[in-house]
């Protein structure tokens, strides 16, 4: 079922319309809210807030086929919600593949650590493109959607923020 007829049937009275559009976008959601919070405990309670919000204001939706757009601004917001308040930095962490070498494994997390460092000098625009790009697949015109602004600002943010990361990567 596609996300418009699965609101159509929670609209309705059918709950199970609800818990299969948090089935379908609960692994998203929580990687976009981990990517950002850099803490594994709060990307779960935002995702769970997130989840309730929606649950909430879903009948204010008037683009039912723009649910995804929609339902990641607000993860998003309440992920600045919550950076405001703890001024953290962003996280790259990923499922763990098996290490071939310990070399590799140390390789691996210097990366890791150089780019996170890297990501969190970046303006928060630059940084929130990056992240609905690259680690959230996202194309232009959905970011302009989530972020509220054209396609070509996200086209230019995303490119600045490129340019930016590889600056600070050579720099380090």
């Amino acid at each position: 079922m596609t996300d418009e007829e699965l609101i159509a049937e929670f609209l309705k009275g059918n709950e199970k319309g609800f818990e299969r559009l948090m089935k379908r976008y609960q692994p998203q959601a929580y990687c976009l809210a981990r990517a950002i919070a850099n803490d594994r405990e709060e990307a779960k309670d935002i995702t769970q807030k997130a989840f309730i919000q929606a649950f909430k204001r879903l009948s204010s939706l008037r683009q039912r086929n723009r649910f995804r757009s929609w339902f990641f601004k607000i993860i998003l917001n309440l992920c600045r919600d919550y950076l405001k308040n703890k001024k953290s930095i962003i996280s790259l962490e990923t499922d763990r593949e098996p290490a071939t070498s310990f070399e590799e494994e140390v390789i691996k997390r210097d990366l890791k650590e150089k780019t996170k460092k890297a990501l969190s000098l970046l303006p928060p625009r630059q940084k929130e493109v990056i992240i609905l790009r690259v680690f959230q697949g996202l194309s232009f015109n959905e970011i302009s959607e989530i972020l509220d602004f054209k396609p070509e600002t996200a086209r230019t943010n995303f490119y600045f923020g490129v340019r930016n990361l590889k600056q600070l990567l050579r720099e380090d």
